[in-house]
């Protein structure tokens, strides 16, 4: 068999080990006996012996319960499942359980038998102690021959039997309700009719050697305990709900009180009985109570009550009185079956109450341990008494609804922490689902851990053992493996070592088996050291360990090849398995084995120590088969470790590293940085310019690469080991090689991390010697992203595994980015000028662009003259749209980009709702047609011809429309992207004139100029413009009118005077002339008329006609006159 063969066995016996060795029940052996079927044998268990000290495996029975198992012969015929106590071998046979003969009368007038569920409990006192088992469900009867059964009352009974299971001299029958009547002489629910005593009974450990019963039905089924007392006979009934004058009941009706009992000392100065009520108050209760004695007088005084949280949990459906924690006070627990937790996902729970010495244990628990939801966890509790010899007793609980029913047993340690009681997580798990899947049973086992019941050593080895009862007929018997408390050692021929095998003592010479060839290796030897005690000294066995050795563990675990090995020239060899047989314990003394260790040649870190390390533990074997012709196998053969001592050894090599008598280097590294770039001419130049703060500013677009000047020393020192230098950079830049590297005594490689290609670790030498200086230019190569940020910082930290004090502080090297822009804009229009002119059009009759007037268009040229692209450039443009009483003025049709910046990136992002409601098409022949020319206008030719638009004559002139004037502009944004280097972007904005905006709002205006402007803009704040950068442009067209009116002559103020006083002498001339030829003289107006005196009354009708003309007329005169 090969070496590798050898270790690959003991690694899986290794591996093993953590199945097997959690707790020292041994599951793969366990004793299984059946009973009849249907019998419900297993509801409950006891393991008894017949002698206080039993010695012998012929002393040594299980008891397990039968309730409904048939009539055996014993019994009269008539009895139907009267129920049995079975008494089984601890044997590898499973049918070899036998009835116990405990009553043979059967059913008559005064009794019945059938159903009286015999065996349902089973009780033992102590080792080599009596023997309780009830029958809760006995029925006594009251009749005559004649009249036949008259009343029948379910009183139950329990039966005493001595430690050989035959009946007890003092008294076999208990029957603790028997003539227990009402007030009327009769049975009835309402006093003890359907008391069912034995549904629960427990031994008292006091002197008066009480037996106690627990009662369920008396009073409505509130419930009742008695006790007796076996060495007086003394009956003490206890009816505190029984007075009729009763104003409050401390237990209410159908609490099922006494469904379970326990005995011991939790509080007060005499025993406690403690009485479970798992109906209570629809949670459930416990009653402590307390037997007291003042001289002859005894009595029963309920002293404390528990209660339960959670609505139907069943709180005290099982209650143990039981020391946990070793401090030799009673405590106590307390099963809630049916506790459940949707939330937390819990089902079943057990209340742990530590007795801390104090008048009362609750009303809080100390812990509390749940299971599994629908596990029934906590439906049974038994101590283990001490499993695992730490001093505390352990405990085991039942879980008869785990794995949908198959049931479960889980394991507890006692933890003697006054606080803790147990461990809250189980060491072993016994489940019923391995005994089907192992082959020991043919069927499926349900309600596994119905019962529990442990504290004897059932195979007398010197540990406790537990017994699980079911549902189906069956009983399990579990017993311990002995443990071992091992010491193991684990050491090595030198505590410090050279690795140079010239001169070297520890040298030897080795010949390789396949090539022949004689190498120089440096070893020492590891020793490894066993022995082992254990509790109880009887156990006295040779037992055999299994090792594993690890070396140089601290570097392994880091994934680095360990500097030793066990196999010469195998470097990959670092660990090794083995085995060795311990000497049995009363010979008290050490095992050991050498091993030779071979260092590798090619050693790096020399500083840190070989650190070395060995676990043991019992080796897992297969168990030999036991049957009914071989017997009980000895658990001698197959202990298990003690887990409560350590199961590792360690030890360590250092290695000599020339460092003074003490083996400590002291270092002193000490490390300078700047940042570089290299240049057009190739060579690296410092930065030279600075920030506002005075950190280095790193300008964009000069460099081809960027560099870090690093400088380290390591003056007046002893040497640095394992000098490595990590440097961090920000992730948009990488490292791409090492230049102009000077170094004294030192060789240095860097390489990139394969998981961060940010983290660079550079290698300084081991060691890097004293005195030594090293100058090296870390070359690294940006991406696109560099021109986005305003800063970035690379760290750098130095480590060595000599000593130096805060070397692992990490520095930080922070450089400003600007990158160098030079962006120039300029503009210019398709045309200069254009005449406006005709007829006024509406906006309704404009169909396409030439309707409403002459194209025009601005162009404007965005170029970057700069040495490095510009990221995020951006055009603002501001266009002419309106005028400021809204009319259109250019009508923005669409604009062009031609050159697009890297990536594709430009786009305008015009309101085409705001410029173009009208959605006209821009035509591309009428671009092409000749525009209007400006011709002369001679102001002398005369006023010009009226228009059709009316009449409008204004003074001839100019305008300018700006947009921060009177033209209403339009705002957006044209996006270029990344302008690269020499490149050239074109912006054409094609719009219209407006011709009847011009007609009807500037007629007779000589020229309208108007502008568009554009502004670059760039996205980033770490941009820096060149001066002879040019980031804004505006481009105009002048608007001509056709109609020119000649602007007006100004008139001296001399020449109005003169002219006023010529028009003055002129007007007196006139007068005198006319008044000279009398024109200013009056004649009357009757001096004119003809007289006709021969036809005056002919004529009176007309003459009065003229009158009146001539009065309207000389009254109108008046009038217009004043």
């Amino acid at each position: 068999m090969t070496y590798f063969h050898v270790n690959c066995i003991l690694f899986l016996l290794l591996t093993a080990i953590g199945l097997a060795s959690a707790f020292n029940l041994e599951d793969r052996l366990p004793i299984i006996k059946r009973g009849p079927s249907g019998s419900l044998f297993g509801i409950s268990v006891t393991q008894h012996h017949v002698s206080e000290n039993a010695n012998n495996i012929d002393d040594v029975v299980m008891l397990v319960g039968a309730p409904t198992a048939d009539a055996q012969s014993f019994h009269d015929e008539d009895s139907y499942k009267p129920g049995a106590l079975f008494k089984c071998n601890v044997s590898p046979s499973p049918n070899d359980c036998q009835v116990v003969p405990i009553d043979d009368s059967g059913n008559t007038l005064q009794q019945n038998n059938s159903n009286q569920w015999l065996g349902v409990v089973v009780k033992r006192q102590k080792a080599g102690g009596k023997i309780a088992v009830c029958a809760p469900r006995y029925t006594r009867r009251g009749g005559t021959i004649a009249r036949g059964i008259i009343w029948e009352a379910e009183l139950g009974r329990c039966y005493l039997l001595e430690s050989n299971l035959q009946a007890s001299p003092i008294r076999s029958e208990w029957i603790p309700c028997n003539g227990k009547l009402d007030p009327d002489g009769s049975y009835s629910h309402e006093w003890y009719g359907y008391c069912q005593a034995g549904m629960s009974v427990d031994f008292a450990n006091n002197e008066d050697e009480d037996i106690v019963f627990g009662m369920p039905g008396p009073f409505h089924w509130t419930g009742a305990i008695n006790s007796h007392e076996m060495n007086q006979n003394t009956f003490f009934p206890i009816d505190l709900w029984s007075k009729e004058d009763s104003t409050e009941e401390s237990i209410p009706q159908n609490s099922y009180l006494g469904f379970s009992l326990a005995t011991g000392h939790l509080s007060g100065s005499f025993i406690n009985f403690v009485a479970g009520a798992p109906r209570a108050n629809d949670t459930g209760i416990v009653v402590i109570f307390e037997k007291e004695t003042q001289g002859v007088q005894k009595s029963l005084l309920e002293r404390e009550t528990l209660r339960g949280e959670k609505l139907a949990s069943a709180f005290g459906y099982d209650v143990k009185i039981i020391d946990v924690n070793g401090d030799s006070r009673d405590d106590l627990l307390v099963g809630a079956p049916q506790y459940y937790d949707k939330e937390k996902k819990r089902g079943g729970a057990v209340y742990i109450y530590i007795n801390k010495g104090l008048d009362l244990i609750g009303p809080t628990p100390t812990k509390i341990l749940y299971g599994e939801i629908d596990s029934f966890f906590g439906n049974s509790i038994t101590s283990l008494g001490d499993i695992n010899m730490d001093g505390a007793n352990d405990i085991a609980i039942g879980a008869p609804g785990h794995d949908e029913g198959k049931g479960a047993v889980y394991i507890f340690h006692g933890n003697s922490e006054p606080n803790e009681g147990v461990y809250t997580e189980p060491v072993q798990v016994l489940l019923a689902k391995n005994l089907t899947d192992s082959g020991k049973i043919n069927f499926n086992m349900t309600s596994f851990g119905y019962s529990v019941n442990g504290g004897l050593d059932m195979d007398l080895n010197g540990y406790p053992d537990l017994m699980v009862g079911s549902l189906s007929d069956t009983a399990v018997l579990y017993r311990s493996r002995p443990i071992v408390n091992v010491q193991g050692s684990l050491s090595a021929s030198v505590k410090k070592i050279a690795i140079n095998p010239e001169g070297n003592a520890n040298t030897i010479s080795y010949t390789s088996p396949t090539t022949g060839k004689e190498y120089k290796l440096v070893t020492f030897n590891v020793t490894v050291c066993m022995k082992y005690t254990s509790t109880p000294i009887s156990f006295d066995e040779s037992v055999s360990m299994a090792y594993n050795i690890k070396l140089d563990v601290t570097r392994s675990n880091t994934g680095l090849r360990p500097r030793v090995t066990f196999a010469p020239l195998d470097y990959q060899q670092g660990s090794m398995m083995g085995s060795i047989i311990l000497y049995p314990q009363s010979q008290k003394r050490l095992v050991c084995a050498d091993m030779p260790v071979y260092l590798a040649n090619d050693i790096q870190d020399k500083l840190s120590p070989i650190d070395m390390t060995m676990e043991f533990d019992v080796p897992v074997t297969d168990v030999p088969v036991e049957t009914a012709d071989s017997g009980l196998v000895s658990f001698n053969t197959i202990p298990i470790l003690n887990t409560e001592i350590p199961n590792t050894a360690s030890a360590m090599v250092n290695i000599s590293k020339e460092c003074g008598p003490d083996e400590i280097c002291s270092s002193n590294l000490q490390m300078e940085a700047q940042y570089v770039v290299l240049q057009k001419d190739d060579l690296w130049h410092n930065l030279g310019n600075k920030g506002p703060g005075g950190d280095p500013l790193l300008l964009i677009g000069l460099e081809k690469e960027i560099g870090l000047r690093i400088g380290i020393t390591n003056e007046n020192a002893e040497d640095a080991h394992q000098a490595k230098l990590k440097i961090t950079l920000p992730p948009f830049l990488q490292y791409i090689g090492l230049a102009k590297t000077n170094a004294s005594a030192a060789t240095v490689s860097c390489t990139t991390d394969i998981l961060n290609k940010s983290l660079v670790i550079c290698s300084l030498g081991n060691p890097f010697r004293t005195n030594s200086m090293l100058e090296m230019i870390v070359r690294l190569e940006n991406d696109d992203r560099l021109y986005y940020v305003n800063e970035f910082t690379v760290l750098t930290q130095i480590f060595t595994s000599s000593t130096q004090p805060e070397l692992d502080k990490v520095t930080a090297h922070r450089v400003l980015v600007k990158v160098q822009a030079q962006i120039n804009i300029e503009g210019y229009p398709s045309v200069d000028q254009v005449e406006f002119g005709g007829n006024v059009v509406g906006e309704s009759a404009v169909k396409q662009p030439e309707d409403a007037g002459l194209y025009i268009g601005h162009t404007y040229e965005i170029i970057n003259s700069g040495s490095s692209d510009v990221p995020d450039v951006y055009v603002n443009i501001s266009w002419p749209q309106l005028i400021h009483n809204g009319k259109w003025l250019f009508y923005l049709i669409n604009t062009e980009i031609s050159g697009p910046g890297k990536n594709n990136e430009t786009v305008c992002y015009v309101p085409e709702q705001e410029t173009n409601p009208l959605n006209l098409k821009l035509n591309p022949l009428a671009l092409s047609s000749p525009s209007r020319k400006k011709r002369d206008v001679d102001v002398s030719e005369g006023s010009p011809e009226t228009s059709s638009v009316g009449t409008k004559k204004t003074v001839s002139t100019s305008e300018i429309l700006k947009c921060s004037g009177l033209a209403k502009c339009v705002h957006f944004t044209c996006s270029l992207g990344t302008l690269e280097t020499l490149q050239k972007v074109f912006i054409k904005l094609n719009a219209v004139v407006w011709n009847s905006t011009f007609l009807e709002e500037y007629y007779g205006v000589a020229e309208i100029r108007v502008f568009s402007e554009a502004t670059v803009a760039v996205d980033r704040g770490n941009i820096l413009y060149a001066q002879s950068s040019v980031l804004s442009y505006q481009v105009s067209t002048s608007i001509l009118s056709e109609q020119v009116i000649p602007p007006e002559q100004e008139v001296g103020l001399l020449v109005i005077a003169v002219a006023t006083l010529a028009g003055v002498i002129l007007l007196v001339i006139i007068v005198l002339v006319m008044w000279r030829f009398g024109f200013f003289e009056r004649r009357r107006f009757n001096q004119d008329l003809p007289t006709h005196k021969a036809k005056r009354s002919q004529n009176v009708k007309t003459d009065k006609a003229v009158s009146q003309r001539i009065l309207q007329h000389q009254t109108s005169w008046q009038v217009y006159s004043d």
